[in-house]
């Protein structure tokens, strides 16, 4: 009988002995599961955080219109090399109206009519300047010419203007017309009374406004501020539009602020970017 006993007590030994083992082999085996998940989740942190997108190179962004070219060939070569985008504002049926036109967009450069309209001021006019006592039909004339003149236009901005962009006749015919070719219109502000952004809305035509004139003052440092200014604007309002001329200051100053505009965190785009 003892041993019996014995021998129960040792199989009963050696069977808790397998158990518990078995046991502790599958327990060893889950705690190494849990460590090798651990383990891949650090690598997915790790990886999360090495494709974590950067901040942002660019706060705001900035269009430059440069107007009145057409006269000459003279700039072109010099905006061309400052290798941002610029927007020229070409005037219509000059000799080199539509050189330039093509030159631009052969380059990918954005263009638009800077369309010659009536001013209060005692000023010498573009012979197709359009005049507030025309006709319905001389208006669209003088329009339908001064596209034409302009390949590739993108949109029409207002040449002088002040007293013609508080017509709400004269705008609208401009307007109108303008939406067939799915136009933006720029409104150099330069009367407080203007209509356009109004009849810009109220018929779905895209518009946008100059914030600074950056060259009233023919001076290297005055035209250096308006820049500056320029910027500072955009980098409180996420964008802003400066209008220049087709002028060798103008064009140098530019170039002479690309690295400190740079810094500053804006951005040059071309025009169309700023339409709303």
């Amino acid at each position: 009988m003892k041993n019996i006993f014995y021998i129960t007590v040792i199989a009963l030994l050696f069977v808790t002995t397998l158990f518990f083992w078995h046991r502790s082999s599958k327990l060893g085996h889950r705690l190494e599961l849990i460590q090798d998940r651990i383990e891949q989740s650090k690598k997915v942190r790790i990886d999360a955080e090495k494709f974590k997108p950067e901040t942002p190179r660019y706060k705001a962004r900035l269009a430059i219109v440069l107007d009145d070219f057409g006269y000459n060939l003279n700039n072109l070569e010099e905006v061309w090399e400052l290798g941002v985008p610029i927007t020229l504002s070409i005037l219509p049926n000059l000799t080199f109206s539509k050189a330039i036109a093509r030159a631009a967009g052969n380059r990918g450069i954005e263009h638009i009519l800077h369309l010659p309209l009536e001013p209060y001021e005692t000023k010498p006019l573009e012979r197709s300047t359009i005049m507030t006592t025309m006709t319905e039909e001389e208006i669209l004339n003088n329009l339908e010419r001064a596209i034409a003149s302009v390949p590739g236009l993108k949109g029409i901005s207002s040449h002088m203007g002040s007293k013609a962009t508080e017509d709400e006749r004269v705008m609208s015919l401009i307007f109108d017309r303008m939406r067939k070719d799915n136009l933006y219109f720029l409104d150099s502000l330069v009367t407080n009374k203007s209509v356009c952004r109004y009849l810009c809305k109220k018929i779905g035509l895209k518009f946008a406004k100059r914030s600074v004139f950056l060259d009233n003052e023919a001076d290297a440092e005055y035209i250096t501020g308006q820049i500056k200014e320029l910027a500072r604007q955009a980098l409180a309002t996420d964008w802003a539009i400066g209008i220049g001329h087709d002028r060798p200051l103008t064009i140098a100053a530019i170039r002479e602020m690309l690295p400190e505009l740079d810094k500053m965190g804006v951005e040059f785009v071309f025009l169309s970017e700023l339409t709303e």
